[in-house]
This record gives C-alpha cells, structure tokens and sequence, in this order.
C-alpha cells in the first residue's frame, strides 16, 4: 500500500510538472488531480485504521519491554496493562483448583 502511495505521488507530480511546463491546461490537470487525491486519501485512511488495530498490542508489548528492564518490579508510578479478565469470568474449574 505505501509503495502505491508512493506511485501516486509520483503520477501527481508528473501532471503538476507538465501543467508548469505548458504542456497540460488547469481544467486537465484538475480532471487528473481529483481521482488521485481520492485514492490517496483512502490508502491514507486504511493505513490509519490498520494502525489503530495495532494499538492494543503495542501496549502491551510496550509493558512487557518495560518489565524486561526492571525485572524487581517497575519504577515508581508506573503502571502495567490491565488485563480485561476478573476473577468473575473465569472458567470454573480454574477457581477450584488447590
């Protein structure tokens, strides 16, 4: 996908170069530029939500790198993800083990 934002740009430049350089008109080079500009503001969305869904397990990888620093317990103040898991959730035969 970031290579195709990349062959985007490119193609964008390529027009905005010819309109400079006399070879297209504006009314052409705006015909071109707004399927381009709508594509990459799709990829551009769709990379943003990918990164969203990410956002969790950074976190928790983020918590883990920290407690592989201090292996005695974090510093002062900081505090580790929660899991989501209560005791109330839990499978039962978990709870009557001895």
């Amino acid at each position: 996908m970031e290579i195709l934002l990349i062959e985007l740009g490119a193609q964008r430049q390529k027009l905005l170069d010819a309109h400079y350089a006399g070879a297209i008109p504006i009314d052409l080079l705006r015909n071109e530029q707004s399927p381009i500009a709508g594509q990459l503001q799709r990829i551009q969305e769709q990379l943003k939500s990918g990164d969203a869904d990410f956002e969790p397990a950074r976190s928790v990888l983020a918590d883990t790198l920290e407690l592989t620093r201090h292996p005695r317990g974090l510093p002062a103040g900081k505090r580790l993800y929660q899991a989501t898991v209560q005791p109330g959730n839990l499978p039962q035969d978990i709870h009557r083990r001895r």
